[in-house]
């Protein structure tokens, strides 16, 4: 993972991108006035979460792991199905989470 000789290391660094996502996500939504019913705070976690993936995995991890000479590096744009998937289920998750620490 992200061209990375080792798994160990590739996931290390792919669960301390979706922390600093993860905080990113939480500093956007303390600064927002929310009305957290469960459709919205769904809505805005699948928002983030989406954005996330056609920001960071179809646009700029082909690229990036392109550049640096990863040969299995996916193509440009990386418009995976199942990746969108679990970066739908990763901004939801986010936003249940948040709507949890808040009460």
């Amino acid at each position: 993972m992200y061209g990375l000789e080792g798994g160990l290391v590739g996931w290390t660094t792919h669960v301390a991108h979706g922390a600093v996502l993860g905080v990113v996500f939480a500093a956007i939504v303390s600064t927002t006035n929310r009305d957290l019913t469960p459709r919205s705070t769904v809505a805005a976690g699948l928002a983030y979460g989406l954005a996330v993936w056609v920001a960071l995995a179809v646009l700029v991890m082909p690229v990036w792991l392109s550049t640096v000479g990863v040969e299995m590096a996916p193509a440009f744009p990386n418009g995976d199905a199942t990746n969108l998937m679990r970066h739908a289920v990763y901004g939801v998750g986010l936003e249940v989470v948040s709507v949890l620490l808040e009460r």
